[in-house]
């Protein structure tokens, strides 16, 4: 977690180190701040993996229904879901 906050320090734009810091968050239960760290991070970066850590998190908090809205959001706008994560 140090070696990504000092990335973005470095560079507050580093999509890759704040999708760390929200995946840390994640797998650690701390769902609500790992959703708030992906909704920061630029949709275009990694959409599928964003889009389904989003779910996971929403999922976690106990909100299934705003989870399901935003996996059907990700999938209008991708409905091929290419890599097929979502």
């Amino acid at each position: 977690m140090r070696e990504f906050t000092n990335a973005i320090v470095l560079n507050p734009a580093n999509n890759g180190a704040h999708y760390r810091i929200g995946e840390t968050y994640l797998w650690g239960c701390e769902y609500q701040k790992a959703l708030d760290k992906f909704e920061t991070i630029d949709a275009d970066f990694n959409p599928d993996i964003r889009a389904a850590h989003i779910c996971l998190a929403l999922i976690g908090l106990g909100r299934k229904e705003d989870a399901l809205r935003s996996l059907r959001t990700y999938l209008d706008a991708h409905p091929k879901d290419p890599g097929g994560l979502v």
